[in-house]
């Protein structure tokens, strides 16, 4: 149970508001497959107070805002009207922004970014398989496509950081990157995905988690684990929570995954 006074900071969190700007995935018909089954009790604005009134009775001090899938047309938008929000609201404190990494323009884009006074990092979802079958290297828009490498080699010169969204099928890639790149870190989101929790899809997942453990410039946030079709509990989802988290660590030194856990609310879910 977490104490009343105890100060946390959100790793990972989401606001829309679906009046005033386009997100495709939630405003656009047909819903797309979403890999945990039916958004549709998302698929409305989520502002400050929405989030005030879920985090109540928790000190929420500070919470970095994770680009939610704006109109890609404009990313710079999204950037612009955090930076309202948080005049307003006092939240987000700091921003993980959009940039599509693969485009002819992922230079201006990544320096118009790191210009913003919240802008800490960039996330691009890489081209992913839907399953380990799938699962194939060298694919466009994948972490293996050179136009996506060469934006993001980018982040480096601009001192920012890369949220990394994809299941642990693809962390042979994933490894390579974080081998290539040792200077930019690398986030990965959602606990790697692990969505799939017979014996067979929990025992890849974990020697997946355990393989990109080796690499010194990868961090996990803990958050997005859920099941198709299922409500989220506790029972259902928190022992892959405490699998995932360091077995030894020291100071400056790990022999696991470093880990941040968002609080988690029913805007967490991108």
């Amino acid at each position: 149970m977490i104490q009343p006074d105890f100060p946390i900071i959100d790793a990972h969190q989401h606001f829309w508001d679906l009046q005033r700007n386009y997100h495709p995935w939630l405003c656009d018909e047909p819903s797309i497959a979403f890999r945990y089954g039916d958004y549709s009790a998302i698929r409305k604005s989520y502002l400050p107070d929405d989030y005030a009134a879920d985090a109540r009775g928790l000190r929420i001090v500070k919470s970095v805002h994770v680009e939610a899938e704006w109109n890609p047309q404009d990313p710079v938008g999204e950037t612009h009207w955090l930076e309202q929000l948080s005049g307003a609201h006092g939240l987000p404190t700091a921003c993980v922004a959009q940039t599509w990494l693969d485009r002819d323009d992922a230079d201006t884009l990544i320096a118009a970014q790191a210009a913003r006074p919240l802008v800490r990092g960039i996330r691009h979802k890489p081209r992913a398989a839907a399953s380990p079958r799938d699962a194939q290297r060298g694919a466009l828009g994948s972490m293996d496509d050179p136009r996506w490498r060469r934006g993001f080699a980018l982040l480096e010169t601009h001192g920012l950081s890369f949220d990394l969204q994809t299941p642990w099928w693809h962390f042979d890639a994933a490894i390579e990157l974080a081998q290539d790149f040792p200077g930019i870190t690398i986030i990965l989101n959602h606990t790697g995905l692990p969505a799939d929790r017979s014996a067979r899809g929990l025992a890849g997942w974990r020697a997946a988690m355990q393989t990109l453990a080796q690499c010194a410039n990868v961090s996990v946030k803990i958050s997005g684990l859920g099941q198709p079709g299922r409500s989220w509990t506790l029972e259902s989802n928190g022992p892959d929570a405490q699998n995932s988290r360091p077995s030894r660590s020291r100071r400056g030194h790990s022999d696991t995954l470093k880990t941040t856990t968002p609080f988690a609310t029913s805007s967490t879910e991108a």
